[in-house]
């Protein structure tokens, strides 16, 4: 779920007196909101029916020391207290107090010794959501935390769900706080039904159970879903490689590349894993589709590419394949991009350049454009339509496949 080029283990801070303390356990910022952990750990060996009001005692007295260490996070912002962290990466950065428009908490259960027990003899956690400090705060189990991210295994489709059970709560649409697994069962397979809920202020009851029900009532189309992302993983292993970029610059006039420092800097780089690693899962299957057949074409033609526009985001994405010379892919990569994001007036475009499928190796080329304005755009815009067609956007849904991409 979290690509280890966001995520910061165990962040301290040094108090003037020379002591060092920790803010969080994990802490991963992603653009303007930042996520920050809380791990408890209880060794828990009883039977849930064989535990006593104390042992049931304790374990809320470990989560509440978790949803009130949350507030630390905002005394680091507050003090400036988050620059030169390390990612898990390796690579030092800074959180800009005056980027983060949200914090949102995380505290994770982690009951030591209960994965010996049943299903039913397990402890559950009955609504997940608080509030303290301002701060919004889930609380999951840590075999909830384990299942979550398996059926949310990107960012965007785990702060989606973390937003609609906060809008929930807060609206008090909840009649009886369900378990973690049964509200996302319900997510998964009636999202537009939830949607309804929040904006029409209606409240729900969710049925006991629905988690199991979703697993096996529904585990075709689960196994189907498995099946029609496979091309997806195509794009989690570009964000996972653009870290190697870091010291390289390939393409001219960097100053353009989404308004951060350039081409081969930490800042770039970061910059170009955000705006890829934001993408849904149904987003990034889509545009693994469109690169999959690129790669598969252009070891018939010279080039292939294939276009993708996220609404209302404004967001355009370009794959491309060509064999070759690797400065001539990077200079025809940027002509491209420029044509697409002059000729729909999009806000951004990220654009991706690797080699056919059955190219000897593999490297790829990554840029973005953001907010800049070409001396050509009306001929940029005027020579796409000799390119570009209408953009697919994003077609059918989780469990079922979308309309076929065009290259």
């Amino acid at each position: 779920m979290f690509f280890s080029d966001f995520v910061v283990r165990n962040p301290s801070y040094t108090k003037p007196k020379g002591k060092t303390l920790e803010l969080a356990d994990l802490i991963v910022p992603f653009g303007n909101t930042l996520l920050t952990f809380q791990v408890k750990s209880k060794y828990q060996l009883k039977k849930v029916d064989e535990k006593s009001q104390v042992d049931f005692q304790r374990l809320s007295d470990a989560i509440d020391e978790g949803v009130d260490q949350i507030k630390t996070i905002k005394r680091a912002l507050k003090n400036d207290w988050l620059r030169g962290i390390e990612t898990v990466k390796g690579y030092t950065i800074d959180v800009n107090p005056a980027d983060v428009e949200r914090v949102v908490g995380v505290v994770i259960l982690d009951l030591i010794g209960e994965e010996s027990l049943l299903l039913e003899d397990r402890t559950q956690l009955f609504g997940s959501f608080t509030e303290r400090n301002n701060l919004p705060i889930h609380v999951f189990l840590a075999t909830e935390f384990f299942d979550i991210s398996k059926e949310l295994d990107t960012l965007a489709d785990f702060m989606d769900f973390l937003l609609i059970t906060q809008e929930l709560y807060k609206g008090s649409l909840i009649t009886i706080p369900p378990t973690t697994m049964d509200l996302l069962a319900f997510h998964k397979m009636y999202p537009d039904d939830l949607e309804k809920a929040i904006s029409s202020d209606i409240n729900i009851i969710l049925e006991e159970g629905l988690w199991e029900a979703y697993q096996t009532r529904h585990s075709e189309a689960i196994a189907n879903r498995d099946r029609l992302n496979k091309p997806s993983y195509l794009i989690d292993g570009i964000i996972d490689f653009l870290h190697s970029s870091v010291g390289y610059n390939a393409f001219p006039k960097p100053d353009q590349l989404l308004e951060f420092s350039g081409q081969g800097t930490i800042d770039g780089y970061l910059a170009l894993a955000r705006e890829i690693a934001a993408l849904s899962r149904l987003e990034r299957r889509s545009l693994g589709e469109r690169l999959l057949r690129c790669l598969k074409l252009a070891m018939e033609r010279e080039e292939a590419f294939s276009a993708l526009v996220i609404e209302p985001k404004k967001s355009g994405y370009l794959v491309y394949s060509k064999s070759g010379d690797r400065s001539t892919r990077q200079v025809r990569l940027q002509t491209l991009a420029a044509m697409l994001y002059c000729h729909l007036e999009l806000e951004k475009v990220i654009a991706i350049a690797t080699e056919p499928l059955s190219g000897e190796g593999r490297s790829y080329d990554v840029l973005g454009f953001s907010g800049v304005r070409f001396e050509n755009h009306q001929k940029l815009a005027e020579s796409a339509k000799d390119f570009f067609s209408e953009p697919y956007k994003v077609t059918g849904s989780e469990y079922t496949e979308g309309d076929k991409p065009d290259a």
